[in-house]
């Protein structure tokens, strides 16, 4: 997957160096205001279907290719339900 470029990780940084403090370490003004607290929950619902749609285009890709193989070698592809199962398990979240 692609790495999001340092400038966008660096807008998290802050947050993610708290994830683990207790609450005295967290000293900073506005640290868990609900407007950050909001953004990084959007932040982490775009990545997370980013991260989904790669998933798909990846298992999409790769299926293409063992498909190509096989008519490449006169072998028929098999279809079994083995693309609809990873698709569904990636879009419920469980990958």
């Amino acid at each position: 997957m692609d790495t999001p470029p340092i400038e966008e990780q660096q807008m998290f940084q802050s947050v993610t160096c708290k994830i683990a403090a207790s609450e005295p370490e967290i000293t900073e003004p506005n640290m868990l205001s609900l407007d950050l607290i909001n953004y990084v929950e959007a932040e982490v619902s775009r990545l997370e279907s980013f991260k989904s749609s790669k998933m798909k285009e990846l298992v999409f890709k790769k299926r293409s290719e063992l498909e190509d193989i096989c008519w490449k070698t006169h072998i028929l592809p098999e279809y079994d339900t083995s693309l609809e199962v990873a698709i569904e398990a990636i879009e419920s979240g469980i990958f």
